[in-house]
């Protein structure tokens, strides 16, 4: 087709139904004799009052006489289905095949999408790096967090550069453990500072590293349904019950009541600030101070009838004579007593019997 005219005009071919609404135009490919089957391909416009909606459609290989089948339609709003002929979204792809987008580099390079706001601003970028050896999720330009709102499965290693900020919820098996800045083996915290808790074979290793020289702190309650063995020292602020074994091979402290429904066995020495209760005993401790000359004093214990006191431990500046510490029984009771000529004479004993 050749427009004759001269100017600006251009050759124009116009193909016109004055049908109306409703209505549809078409242009047919045929590339064998047009009998009565269906064009190779045919571009189809229907009018939608004062607008179109354009059709692409082809027909499937194998025999002239398949019919048509639309392929990629434009909607009036710009809208284009590929596979569908009411798209949603701006590009709208429907297809019962398991690749529906392809991309592909020809100089094996750079290989990424875009993501750009109304101002032409990048927020992020999406694809393969420069020798297409990593996949990049990379948000920029105010574009901060990346949200995955489902089950994230990693079948290989898994490994970060920066801080783990918050660890909510993991769960594997039956397990559930909340922690905030938990490591299990390799982490970001490399060298010196060491590793909050390390899977070492054998054993499940906690405060591995010289940071933490505070040592392991537990807030809340800790079941121990084994052996617990304790290489160093060991505080307990609250209440703690042990119904296996429990092996302490340095010092042990504890702040508050430690309470023993079976046998205890201690291999060196015992300290005991105020007393020990049994079932069917008490063990107390008391000091008396004579901080005065020439003065007896006394520090009342426990009933002489049921209980068994002893001395056992005196200190003080001794003059060399007329100084002494004794039990006495005043009255149904041992009295823890001291007598000194120098002041501060400091005497210890223990009272044993049924509770009192």
């Amino acid at each position: 087709m050749r427009g004759n005219a001269k100017g600006k005009l251009a050759g124009t071919l116009s193909v016109t139904n004055i049908a109306g609404s409703g209505a549809s135009t078409s242009i047919d490919f045929r590339t064998y004799d047009t009998g009565t089957s269906a064009p190779n391909v045919r571009l189809k416009a229907t009018d939608l009052n004062w607008s179109s909606r354009l059709e692409f459609q082809t027909k499937n290989p194998g025999n002239k006489n398949n019919p048509l089948t639309t392929r990629m339609t434009i909607l009036p709003g710009g809208h284009i289905g590929v596979g569908t002929t009411s798209p949603g979204t701006p590009l709208h792809i429907a297809s019962a095949q398991d690749s529906l987008l392809r991309l592909q580099t020809l100089d094996n390079k750079w290989l990424f999408t875009e993501w750009y706001d109304k101002d032409n601003k990048r927020r992020t970028w999406m694809g393969l790096d420069s020798n297409l050896g990593k996949f990049w999720i990379a948000p920029e330009n105010g574009t901060k967090e990346v949200v995955i709102n489902s089950l994230l499965r990693v079948k290989a290693n898994l490994e970060y550069e920066g801080q783990l900020g918050k660890l909510d919820t993991l769960q594997q098996g039956g397990a559930t453990i909340r922690a905030h800045d938990l490591s299990f083996g390799h982490t970001a915290r490399r060298g010196s500072p060491g590793r909050a808790m390390v899977d070492n074979k054998t054993e499940l290793v906690m405060n591995y590293g010289s940071d933490w020289s505070g040592g392991t702190r537990i807030d809340g309650k800790l079941k121990v349904t084994n052996n617990l063995t304790v290489s160093r020292d060991l505080t307990v602020e609250r209440n703690q019950t042990v119904k296996g074994s429990s092996t302490v091979n340095n010092n042990l402290t504890v702040a508050k009541d430690l309470t023993v429904n079976d046998d205890a066995t201690i291999k060196d020495y015992l300290t005991v600030g105020t007393e020990i209760r049994g079932k069917i005993w008490r063990t107390n401790f008391y000091t008396v101070t004579a901080n005065k000359s020439k003065q007896e004093f006394r520090v009342k214990m426990g009933p002489s009838a049921t209980t068994v006191a002893f001395l056992t431990h005196i200190q003080g500046n001794f003059a060399g004579t007329g100084e002494w510490a004794t039990i006495k029984s005043i009255g149904g009771y041992w009295y823890l007593c001291a007598y000194t000529w120098k002041p501060n004479l400091i005497a210890k004993a223990m009272c044993i019997g049924k509770p009192f």
